[in-house]
């Protein structure tokens, strides 16, 4: 949870480092840069992509276990924007789409199970996040660039229900 992406793990260091090779590798179906780190959990590596789509895949072999794509029945979720990672958590993939909307997947399945567009006293909580959604102990964790404030909230991980909601400071730089 400290977001430092360092692992303990010594079986690679600077004796065998240079054994290291290519074991598989797989497309994306996008020529846009991918910006994610994918996240490895039970042996299946999931990411979500450029066009706000989410990959399953074997970690040992690369074979594609399932993809969920956003489509006009996910609301429109995905498209253009940043997509900064996943998290997983409570059987669930959690990722964001377009406009700061939050959406769940099954992680056996992929299957969308739930999709939002948190709102906080009926203004919807948009822009896409810098960061990647986290779960933890039951919520979902995220931030949004939108307007010069910007926000952080937490959702329910069971349905997306916003739990709270946090402003920055507004405006930036003046006092």
């Amino acid at each position: 949870y400290d977001e430092q992406r360092f692992s303990l793990l010594d079986q690679l260091n600077e004796t065998n480092v240079s054994k290291l090779g290519l074991a598989w590798y797989s497309d994306i179906d996008t020529e846009r840069g991918q910006e994610s780190t994918p996240v490895v959990v039970d042996g299946v590596m999931y990411l979500d992509t450029p066009g706000g789509g989410v990959i399953a895949l074997n970690a040992a072999t690369g074979e594609v276990k399932w993809k969920w794509m956003p489509s006009e029945a996910a609301n429109g979720f995905g498209g253009a924007g940043q997509h900064r990672g996943v998290s997983i958590g409570e059987g669930r993939v959690y990722t964001t789409g377009g406009g700061g909307r939050v959406v769940a997947l099954d992680q056996n399945t992929g299957r969308m199970l739930w999709a939002v567009q948190p709102a906080h006293n009926g203004t919807p909580l948009t822009g896409v996040a810098k960061v990647h959604t986290l779960y933890h102990d039951g919520l979902v964790y995220m931030g949004t660039n939108d307007n010069p404030r910007g926000a952080a909230f937490a959702l329910r991980a069971s349905d997306g229900a916003l739990q709270w909601v946090f402003y920055g400071a507004y405006p930036f730089g003046t006092s």
